[in-house]
């Protein structure tokens, strides 16, 4: 870890990583601020997924990965504005620092990839039967 306490990984490093959802929790102050930008909304939140960087059974060092999400009353789950935040820097295949923007854009993009929208609802415990499999396919019984 660099003094500035972001991990720094190489993209080729981090897409070997093995995510899993660790929190996601309903937010009624975020759903309330997304109302006054008059976005229709049925609720908000934000979630984390975790990986580490040491092999099982280790709990060491925690690459963490959160973002704030929002359905809409067409029961889409979306990422909500304002980025992922994470405590990872990422840096190019010849160890440049890639900076925090590009870090959180490539993150994103990353999401955008992901089923994070089905642990979601899982967690919520509102998945459907479809998703419910599809999950427990991706993420074992964790």
């Amino acid at each position: 870890m660099a003094d500035d306490g972001y991990l720094r990984l190489t993209c080729t490093a981090f897409l070997r990583l093995q995510f899993r959802p660790h929190m996601v929790w309903p937010d009624a102050s975020l759903l309330e601020e997304l109302a006054h930008a008059q976005v229709g909304l049925r609720r908000a939140g934000h979630c984390e997924w975790v990986a580490s960087l040491e092999p099982p059974p280790s709990t060491g060092r925690l690459v963490s990965v959160g973002w704030a999400w929002m359905e809409t009353l067409e029961n889409r789950l979306l990422l909500a504005p304002g980025g992922v935040q994470s405590n990872l820097r990422l840096l190019s295949d010849d160890n440049m620092d890639l900076g925090p923007r590009t870090t959180q854009l490539l993150l994103a993009e990353w999401l955008d990839e992901a089923a994070w929208q089905e642990s979601t609802r899982q967690a919520l415990g509102d998945a459907r039967p479809q998703a419910l499999a599809s999950a427990r396919r991706t993420w074992g019984s964790a």
